[in-house]
């Protein structure tokens, strides 16, 4: 009946002495908060704080919630710190369903690495996400399994890579049969796994002239610009290879959608270097997806 988000409420409600500024401190809306403390009182059938009095006055069960919560919450507060402190030595797998966000979360996970050189990262780059049990996967897949905390970092599309020369980029938009006279280069993994495959080709029956496997992002945009091949990316990896002049992009048609995820075992999600790890992440792929909307 009674939870440790209700105490928490009652702790907020105390501290700041309104309504609204306990609910900013929980990261909550006002409205949110108010529902909440509703739905306890209608639990318990008991009133909890008097409306309308500046600051806050408690009814005596709520003075005893707040007694309540005083005790208890400290102690919950220092045993999620003890337990996310890293230990004496760590490793934590890492994996990549998402193919070419290697690239910027290593070095992220380099300065991790630094700072708590405890700690190990074991990284699985050839990973699907539907077969793999990692500690950490970006994957651009959602899951509902309660396993596993997953953190959305944003939203992207999916587009063709040319070179400016390719007689393809005088049309306004990339059908499945303009792929069957080109040289498509993919990632090295099975072709019904790939978006372009699953969401385009296959439906209609199409297969390019040529198909090659390239290990990296790097390589891959790198043939591109010499015009040796297309490919299908994510429209944030392209803004980031500036060095590539004869690059240009092309909508997909229909357009291929997708949002990326980072998914954390619940056993790992509440350690520092993780959260940090996260945090990071969210900041770099934001910058990401920004010089994706800047760029012409």
């Amino acid at each position: 009946m009674l939870e440790l988000k209700h105490l928490r409420t009652i702790r907020a409600l105390s501290e700041f002495e309104s309504l609204t500024k306990a609910a900013n401190a929980l990261a909550t809306s006002q409205s949110a908060l108010s529902h909440q403390i509703k739905e306890l009182e209608l639990r318990l059938a008991q009133k909890i704080y008097i409306r309308h009095r500046q600051p806050i006055s408690f009814t005596l069960h709520g003075e005893k919630l707040l007694a309540l919560a005083n005790e208890i919450l400290p102690k919950i507060d220092q045993l999620n710190t003890e337990l996310a402190k890293v230990p004496q030595s760590l490793s934590l797998s890492l994996g990549f369903a998402c193919h070419a966000c290697f690239q910027w979360l290593i070095p992220i996970c380099q300065r991790l690495n630094n700072e708590y050189p405890n700690i190990h990262f074991d990284y699985h780059d050839d990973v699907f996400e539907e077969s793999v049990d990692l500690d950490v996967l970006l994957v651009d897949e959602h899951t509902n399994s309660s396993r596993y905390i997953e953190i959305a970092l944003g939203s992207f599309e999916q587009v063709a890579v040319v070179n400016r020369n390719n007689p393809l980029v005088s049309k306004g938009e990339i059908l499945a049969k303009d792929f069957e006279e080109q040289i498509l280069l993919t990632y090295p993994i099975e072709h019904n796994r790939l978006d372009l495959f699953k969401h385009i080709l296959s439906p209609m029956n199409v297969t390019p002239k040529k198909i090659k496997s390239v290990n990296n992002s790097h390589t891959m945009l790198q043939m591109i610009n010499s015009n040796l091949g297309v490919a299908v990316l994510p429209n944030w990896l392209v803004s980031a290879y500036t060095p590539f002049t004869e690059l240009t992009t092309l909508n997909l048609n229909p357009t291929i959608k997708k949002t990326l995820y980072i998914r954390l075992k619940q056993e790992v999600a509440s350690l520092e270097c993780v959260k940090k790890l996260v945090v990071e992440s969210r900041v770099k792929f934001a910058n990401l997806l920004e010089s994706t909307i800047q760029s012409p």
